[in-house]
């Protein structure tokens, strides 16, 4: 049987406590990873409700799974910083980091002001520039780890609503590439999942019933995808004996929707 093994393991998910985040921390529990889940404590963050990353931790102390969560902002390098220390300082060490977090808006260009997006910048690139550069120095002395950055289709095809959204994204990237080649030989494998249509409470309520049924029609599958189904394959890509050799990746979950127009004018 082909099964995904990480005894013995540590994985710090940003943006754990709902959605995708929350997808990723189950599923990386399930093959027996330590989670280190990440949320924002704020009551005026519209992605996450009070209590989201308690839930999400006791559903896997059910299964059996180990977890411990760790609040904070990721717009703020001396939290991402702090967090990582403490991550290390609670389990010992740190084999993957799952960069999830994210920040989005809605925007247009002429609306966009350049406040807007540096707030964007701060979570969506910044932030997760800090952690990995706080991580990587323990990866190597371990001799090795895994990075994955969350993109989006909008890098393609210039969704998102708001550019801000793809420009992030590409950095994100960009960076990833750029890992590649500082750090492989180190044993740090780097990779970039892409999800798109993917059915989240907040994903679902930006479009009208007659605005999705239009998005669903030009997916290939005619079919959303699931948390889960991007969150087993950062599971697979977190393996470093079943995914040893996948190291640089861009890995669209999307249905086949990046080969299709989108169909809703932003």
């Amino acid at each position: 049987m082909f099964e995904v093994d990480l005894t013995g393991m540590v994985a710090l998910v940003t943006g754990g406590a709902t959605g995708i985040g929350a997808a990723v921390c189950r599923s990386l529990a399930s093959a027996n990873a330590q989670i280190a889940l990440n949320y924002y404590p704020n009551p005026a963050n519209p992605q996450e409700k009070p209590g989201d990353a308690e839930r999400v931790a006791e559903s896997i102390r059910a299964a059996g799974g180990v977890v411990e969560l760790f609040a904070g902002d990721v717009a703020d390098t001396n939290q991402d910083r702090e967090m990582i220390e403490k991550v290390i300082e609670r389990f010992g060490r740190l084999d993957i980091l799952i960069n999830n977090a994210m920040k989005g808006r809605t925007e247009k260009t002429l609306d966009l002001t350049t406040k807007m997006f540096e707030e964007m910048l701060a979570v969506n690139v910044i932030g997760p520039f800090a952690l990995a550069q706080a991580a990587i120095p323990h990866m190597l002395k371990q001799g090795g780890g895994s990075i994955v950055f969350m993109s989006s289709s909008a890098v393609v095809n210039g969704g998102g609503e708001t550019p801000a959204y793809p420009a992030c994204k590409g950095a994100l990237e960009g960076m990833a590439k750029n890992f590649v080649k500082e750090f492989a030989a180190g044993g740090i494998r780097t990779n970039v999942v892409r999800p798109s249509v993917i059915v989240t409470p907040t994903q679902r309520e930006r479009y009208s019933d007659e605005a999705w049924n239009k998005y669903m029609a030009a997916v290939p599958t005619h079919t959303p995808g699931t948390p889960e189904d991007v969150a087993d394959l950062i599971t697979f890509l977190s393996d470093p004996v079943k995914a040893r050799y996948l190291n640089g990746g861009t890995f669209h979950v999307d249905g086949g929707r990046i080969y299709q127009i989108h169909p809703i004018s932003n």
